[in-house]
């Protein structure tokens, strides 16, 4: 079964997002983001790219694929909650399975989809 999702992270201009067409459950692209995708910068060049069809490893490296006729989306609204809203909005106007938020402390949340709440890296005990 297909999974789809959003990934948005907060900017200065409200909340800039792109679609994930496939795979986009916790297992798979929730784990990208939580080990990989961790930091302004390279949330901010994953969404620069433009809709992703999906994570993928290879011979140990992430790639991604980009569907380059895409352009990110803004939400532009202020304060942050009613640029929340209209996130949350736009995820279920996709019909998303999983809404990924890249929280301004830099943290992944779910706040849209099957599960909401905190996406945390599990540590290797």
């Amino acid at each position: 079964m297909v999974k789809t999702g959003r990934i948005g992270m907060y900017t200065k201009e409200g909340i800039v997002s792109v679609s994930i067409t496939r795979n986009a459950c916790i297992c798979n692209s929730g784990y990208y983001l939580s080990h990989i995708y961790n930091s302004v910068d390279k949330v901010a060049a994953l969404i620069e790219g433009g809709d992703i069809i999906e994570f993928r490893s290879i011979d140990g490296e992430v790639i991604y694929e980009n569907e380059k006729d895409n352009i990110p989306e803004i939400s532009t609204a202020t304060p942050s909650n009613t640029a929340l809203d209209e996130y949350i909005k736009l995820c279920e106007r996709d019909s998303v399975d999983y809404g990924y938020l890249f929280t301004e402390d830099e943290k992944w949340m779910i706040v849209a989809g099957f599960c909401v709440g905190e996406l945390q890296k599990k540590s290797k005990d």
